[in-house]
Formats: C-alpha cells, sequence, structure tokens
C-alpha cells in the first residue's frame, strides 16, 4: 500500500470516530435530557403530595374559615401557630421550586392561585409580625414571592375571576 491508501484509511478512520463520537455525544444530550425532566417531575410529584397531603388541606380549611386572634396570641407553640405554618410553610417551598425553575410555574398557580392569594392575604400580618420577631427579614420570602406570581397569573389568565376573589376575600392592611 502506498501512504495516498493510507492517507485515505486514516482520514475515514478518523471521519468514523468522528461520527461515533457525535452520535455518542447526542445520545448523552438526549438522556440528560430526559433525566432532567424526570427529576423535575418528582420534584412536582413530590410538592403536590405536600400540598394536598390532609395535613395542608385542613390547615387552609382552617384559616379561610376563621378570623386569626390577635398578632399577640399567635406565639409558637399555640394551636393556631401551628395550624398557620402547616399552611404558610408548603407555599414557601413552592415558591422557592418554581424561583429555582425546578417545577413548572403555570400548573401551580393554576392549581392553588387562589388558595395562595386567600391566604396570604389573610395572614401576611402574621408573616411580617414573625419577620420582625425572629429578625429574618427573608422569612416566607418565596410564599410572598409566589403570591405577587399568583396575582400575575391569574389576572392575566382571568382577569374577571380575579376580580371577584377579591370581593369576596379583600385585601387587608391589619
Amino acid at each position: 500500500m502506498d501512504t495516498t491508501t493510507w492517507a485515505i484509511l486514516s482520514s475515514m478512520a478518523t471521519t468514523l470516530g468522528f461520527v461515533i463520537v457525535s452520535i455518542t455525544a447526542i445520545v448523552a444530550l438526549y438522556q440528560f435530557i430526559e433525566m432532567t425532566k424526570a427529576r423535575t417531575l418528582e420534584a412536582f410529584t413530590r410538592t403536590l403530595d405536600e400540598l394536598s397531603s390532609q395535613q395542608a388541606a385542613e390547615a387552609r380549611r382552617y384559616v379561610y374559615g376563621c378570623t386569626l386572634p390577635p398578632l399577640d396570641q399567635i406565639v409558637p407553640g399555640t394551636e393556631v401557630y401551628t395550624k398557620l405554618y402547616n399552611v404558610y410553610l408548603p407555599f414557601d417551598k413552592v415558591g422557592l421550586l418554581i424561583e429555582r425553575k425546578l417545577i413548572p410555574e403555570d400548573i401551580v398557580l393554576e392549581m392553588y392561585g387562589e388558595s395562595i392569594i386567600i391566604i396570604w392575604n389573610k395572614i401576611k400580618s402574621h408573616i411580617y409580625e414573625e419577620r420582625k420577631r425572629t429578625g429574618r427579614e427573608r422569612y416566607q420570602m418565596y410564599f410572598e414571592k409566589l403570591y405577587t406570581r399568583s396575582i400575575r397569573y391569574l389576572s392575566k389568565q382571568y382577569p374577571q375571576e380575579i376580580k371577584l376573589l377579591f370581593i369576596k376575600y379583600p385585601v387587608s392592611d391589619v
């Protein structure tokens, strides 16, 4: 064999190696994308499980139906404090996961947007008081951001319904 033949064979082998490596890289990228989707789905499923747990649902019903006592009576160790904690903690976690783009915002807001708005408006003064009491300015920050996202989303998707929501559950400054 002469040098030209070897050069051709070498070029063909290099090209074949490049094609194999490229195909392998594409398959690896596809697997990475699928793995990311699976991880997102798992995180989303866990989030929905937490939001729809009996404890969270009972706590939401409690907040919907009650007039909260004065802020100085809502202290750690009381039943009211525990119920409020069981309401807002899952929403803060969901807000964080949405902020980090680990779960789809639109699905969560479609399913829980109204609840987020109602609950935030009923307990925001408690959360602000907790921030002061604990010195943690970021306390329930992601729940507050989730509230803002919910208003924006529902105002765009359902402008008439959100107006009715604010009539039925007026925003209180207390």
